[in-house]
Parts: C-alpha cells; structure tokens; sequence
C-alpha cells in the first residue's frame, strides 16, 4: 500500500510550528491567569467605591454642647433596624426610656437583637424608622465623631490596636490604647489599670505595683489585635479605657464572659463602685449574669 500525502519537509515544518503554538497557548493562559489575578485589585476598588459612606463627622449646624452628655438620659422612640433593606427587620418600634444613672439589664436568646441596640446607639447602622434621643438631642442629625467620642462600649470581643512604627519608634503600646489622645497622665492609667484589676491577671514576676516598682511598662508593646495577651486581659484593658475615660454612658456587651470567676467577681465590683455616675446599659444572654447591680 502506498501512502500520498504532504512532503517530508512540510511535515517536518507542520510540526514545528504545532510545538510552538502548545508552549505559546500555555504562555497566554498564564498571562490571562496573571491578569485575572491582578484585577483583584481593580475590583476592590470598585467595590469600595460604592460603598455608601458614613455621614460626616462633624454637623457645625448641630455640634452638641460641650460636656455633653451631662445626665445620661437615653430615649429610644419606635426605633426600628434592618442590616440590609433586603433583610426582615432586626429591631421593630422598639420605645423605652433610660433615665441618668439608672443600671438596665439587657438579655435574650442569641439573634433577639441585643448588640443591634449598641450598634443603633453607636449609629453603625442606620436607622430604618424612629429616633434615638440622648439628653433631648437627636443623635441622628449630629456628626458621628460628636457621638462616639463621647459615649464608651466595652464588647465581647475586645479590640487593641498595634500601631505603627515612627522613626523606629513603636506606636502600639498599652498607654496608646488606653489613651489615644494622649489627655491623661501615668497616675491616671496606672490607677485605671488597678481599679480594671488587670494587674491581677499577669503572673508574679510581671505584676509588681507601680508604686513600689514594676516590671510592667506603659510602654510596653501590643501585638496585631491583642495577639500577646490573653481574651480576658484583652477585655479587662477596653475596661480600664472606659475607666479611664469616665463617660455617663457606658455600654456593656457580655464584657466578662472571657474572665474566671473571681476576676469577675473583681470586676463586677469595680463596676459597681465606678460607674455610679453613669448610664450603664448591660447585654447577657441569662439573667443570673446580671450581677453587677
């Protein structure tokens, strides 16, 4: 049998540029692939330019006078909430009144709603109807900086910050998140750091009293979130802060569920004897946690 086709040469040629087209196809996938990939970033652009911004920060046309608030009163009036206006809604017509320095114990299952009513306070979220009211001013037409600096949460899942470095200085260090503004001086956070009980919590050798010695610095460095200290010492810092910052309004979000029981009970004392001045609003889930009353 004799076989017709294509000479030796052309075949030869076919060949050749099959192999090349096979390592060129291989290149361009991996072009695309690397294109794809670097689109990422065009994309979280995108993305976070359409995310609706947060209202301003400042409102000149309502700036809340100074030392506000001063008594503490909190009015929610049919307040109501979604997270997306897609989704049912969270709270509905919520209306009740804190009056100043009254201690309000908040509890309910897990998904009732409780931590939405810090984050409405805190106007994380908008507001889908209704209003909240603290001392008669409205606190959705002021900016956003007059109300959060003026009110203080300590959450579940306490948050510290790591900074940055400055001229090889570090910035992240238990003085910067206790006090970022830099309005107190060490015998403030010294004394804010005894009263939280947080020395009660490092062992012997890193505990000494301020007074008498310590090892223990103000300057000393905090990792990324907290990272080098444990759940409970993270929570019993964000206490001292609110110590340290003595606001009328304190908002508590199952603020010692990560402490053993006697650090808890130490605690609660100081929540007792230090917030008497304030409005202090409680999130637990059972009500034998409500013990700080």
């Amino acid at each position: 049998m004799i076989l017709t086709g294509v000479s030796a040469g052309l075949a030869g040629l076919a060949f050749t540029f099959a192999n090349q087209l096979t390592s060129k196809m291989s290149g361009i996938v991996q072009i695309h692939a690397h294109m794809e990939m670097s689109m990422n970033s065009v994309e979280r652009v995108q993305e976070y330019s359409e995310i609706a911004q947060e209202p301003p920060a400042i409102v000149e046309e309502y700036r809340p006078p100074n030392y506000w608030p001063r008594e503490g009163k909190i009015e929610f009036k049919n307040l109501s909430i979604r997270y997306d206006k897609n989704l049912p809604l969270v709270l509905r017509n919520v209306s009740f009144t804190v009056y100043p320095r009254e201690k309000v114990g908040i509890v309910g299952r897990t998904g009732a709603g409780k931590s939405t009513l810090s984050l409405a306070l805190f106007r994380i979220l908008p507001f889908d109807s209704g209003t909240i009211e603290i001392d008669s001013i409205d606190i959705s037409k002021i900016g956003l900086k007059d109300l959060r600096s003026n009110l203080t949460v300590i959450a579940q899942d306490a948050t510290l910050f790591e900074g940055e470095y400055i001229y090889l200085i570090h910035l992240g260090t238990i003085r910067s998140n206790l006090d970022a503004t830099d309005q107190h001086g060490d015998a403030d956070i010294w004394q804010a750091l005894r009263q939280s009980h947080f020395m009660d919590t490092l062992q012997k050798h890193d505990a000494k009293d301020p007074l008498i010695g310590q090892t223990l610095s103000l300057e000393d460095r905090v990792e990324e979130n907290g990272s080098n200290f444990s759940q409970g010492q993270r929570n019993i810092l964000c206490l001292a802060r609110a110590l340290l910052r003595k606001s009328k309004i304190i908002f508590l979000d199952e603020a010692t569920a990560s402490v053993d029981r006697d650090t808890d009970a130490k605690i609660q004392e100081t929540i007792r004897s230090q917030f008497t001045e304030g409005t202090v609003l409680t999130i637990a889930h059972r009500l034998r946690y409500l013990r700080i009353y």
